[in-house]
């Protein structure tokens, strides 16, 4: 609660990524993971901590409890920005994975997105759908 999902993090391919700046009033639906404390280095990398994000301990609400967990805040930002359709698609499937309400799904799927010009990572990200509805040994 107090942040919203937000599609304005600067990229290094053009698009926007995903921030979730606090925001009264608004609420963000998610899965929490457990995480070790000597994996942070890593997925701090992974996520680009100062390079345009920074991690950030939040209150989360979880099975009627209050939680501390670590996010991924946005310092470079830009309004103007859109996700690419690949992007979005993730989001969405994270979000149905974690069982986020119909309403929240829907406006994700709302989301003006930008297209890739690389179609090899394109096609590679959406890729993995494809593997997923093949099944495995398809």
């Amino acid at each position: 609660m107090g942040h919203r999902l937000a599609f304005h993090k600067s990229g290094t391919d053009g698009s926007g990524k995903c921030d979730i700046p606090r925001c009264d009033r608004s609420i963000v639906f998610g899965a929490l993971y457990e995480v070790r404390s000597r994996d942070f280095a890593i997925l701090d990398q992974i996520e680009g901590v100062g390079e345009g994000y920074e991690r950030e301990a939040i209150d989360v609400w979880i099975a009627d409890q209050t939680l501390t967990a670590h996010t991924y805040i946005a310092t470079r930002i830009d309004p103007s920005l859109r996700p690419f359709g690949w992007y979005l698609q993730h989001v969405l499937a994270g979000a149905l994975a974690a069982g986020a309400p119909a309403q929240y799904v829907e406006w994700i799927r709302s989301i003006q997105t930008i297209q890739d010009h690389d179609l090899d990572r394109e096609r590679s990200e959406i890729s993995i759908y494809h593997e997923r509805e093949a099944g495995p040994g398809s």
